[in-house]
């Protein structure tokens, strides 16, 4: 599996706290307060992050209170492994990187079947499985960031980005995409991809 590595620089320099928006178009859609918010070209321009709070880790290993899945095994978390994950989020774009205090915690096994990692978005938790081992750690840890960063969107960008997907698409596997595949535009359909480009803005 190949490594996809991201550029970040660009003409217009943005404050701390925002990144960048590249140009793209805009569908139409209606804000939390019944605005109507037309259909255009938008410019480039630079975006605060939705509740921006610097990235915390806390590496855990105890089964967190009131975690669902009873019959998995929590580990100590290997030297190693812990600067791997941490270097693998620092780098990922910054859009995903605004959580604040996130838990990290390390299972032998998940109970769901080729599970690979698991998160809990409302309490900021990502539990990673032996089975990551076997896998990309920037999709994997960017899918779980992604459920994370979905439920900090604002409003008009979560019904801009349902309607784009027809109210099905899962949101975290087609940031996945947008970040990695090379062809992100032929496997997304164009209004999902647009709306996916002014959330994360254009990194690649």
């Amino acid at each position: 599996m190949s490594i996809v590595y991201f550029n970040f620089s660009y003409a217009l320099d943005c404050s701390p706290g925002q990144y960048q928006v590249r140009e793209h178009p805009r569908t139409e859609y209606y804000r939390k307060d019944s605005t109507y918010v037309s259909e255009a070209q938008v410019k480039t321009y630079c975006k605060e992050y939705q509740n921006f709070q610097s990235l915390k880790l806390k590496f855990q290993e105890k089964m967190p209170r009131g975690w669902p899945h009873k019959k998995e095994k929590f580990i100590k978390w290997p030297t190693t492994e812990k600067k791997k994950i941490t270097d693998t989020i620092n780098n990922l774009p910054k859009v995903l990187n605004q959580a604040g205090e996130l838990k990290i915690l390390r299972a032998d096994k998940s109970e769901t079947p080729a599970n690979p990692a698991t998160s809990a978005p409302e309490n900021k938790i990502i539990v990673i499985y032996d089975l990551i081992k076997e896998e990309d750690y920037q999709k994997v840890l960017a899918h779980e960031l992604a459920h994370i960063l979905y439920i900090s969107l604002p409003e008009g960008e979560v019904r801009a980005y349902n309607r784009a997907a027809s109210w099905k698409e899962d949101f975290a596997n087609n940031v996945e995409h947008f970040l990695f595949d090379k062809d992100a535009q032929k496997v997304l359909n164009k209004k999902i991809y647009d709306c996916l480009k002014e959330i994360l803005g254009k990194i690649k």
